[in-house]
């Protein structure tokens, strides 16, 4: 063989050297996508974690303003009537107005021509802050974390015109679902038995595969 084609040839990739250099492609592009992920998916906790930092501090001075958290009449088991009442009563759609010690959550518009103090409308917390799922729609508006899910909350609700004494925490419960969130079939499947009518988490909610990637604002007892 001549210098020339021996130059020639040995220019060349073989098969298997085509092979292994895919292969190393496939594998820095599979990293790089993991980091990427992995990158993606730490910014969304920790804006997550945020935005629960942001509504604590709003339904603190919503508490202040009206003496309770924000609360729904009637059951609590509507998951809905909880995202709404959380989203409602921090933008200042919705306010609570005790009267004749009873206690009643109306929305303002029913309660503007009231002169009371806790009729006053008040909004604690701007959409600007947190992302809501239908902003054009204010009566199904819902605040969302970064994976869209709807921010759970629970507190007492409003029973016969007095806050329910089923609820034994003094504080109320906010929850992010996480990337791994899957719509539970019923109420007990997302709350685990007691926390949803007496304000009590047991120790192995994080356990279950709904709550496993859950961010909450408590601690578990």
């Amino acid at each position: 063989m001549s210098r020339k084609n021996k130059l020639r040839f040995r220019g060349a990739f073989t098969l298997i050297e085509l092979l292994t250099v895919i292969a190393i492609i496939g594998i820095l592009a599979a990293a790089f996508f993991a980091i990427g992920k992995g990158v993606v998916a730490a910014q969304n906790t920790g804006r997550a974690r945020g935005d629960i930092t942001t509504m604590k501090q709003a339904l603190e001075a919503f508490k202040k303003s009206y003496s309770e958290y924000p609360m729904i009449s009637g059951g609590s088991s509507d998951s809905k009537a909880w995202q709404q009442a959380l989203h409602d009563c921090l933008t200042g759609t919705k306010v609570l107005k005790r009267k004749d010690n009873q206690i009643q959550l109306l929305d303002y518009q029913s309660a503007r021509n009231d002169t009371s103090k806790t009729a006053q409308k008040k909004s604690f917390l701007s959409e600007a802050n947190i992302a809501v799922d239908d902003p054009n729609n204010q009566t199904t508006a819902v605040f969302v974390d970064p994976w869209s899910n709807p921010y759970e909350y629970r507190y007492a609700t409003i029973s016969g015109g007095s806050v329910s004494t089923q609820w034994e925490r003094p504080d109320y419960l906010l929850i992010c679902a996480g990337a791994e969130y899957n719509e539970p079939t019923t109420t007990a499947d997302y709350f685990m038995g007691s926390m949803e009518s007496d304000g009590k988490v047991p120790s192995n909610y994080f356990d279950d595969k709904y709550r496993a990637d859950n961010i909450t604002n408590w601690k578990l007892e």
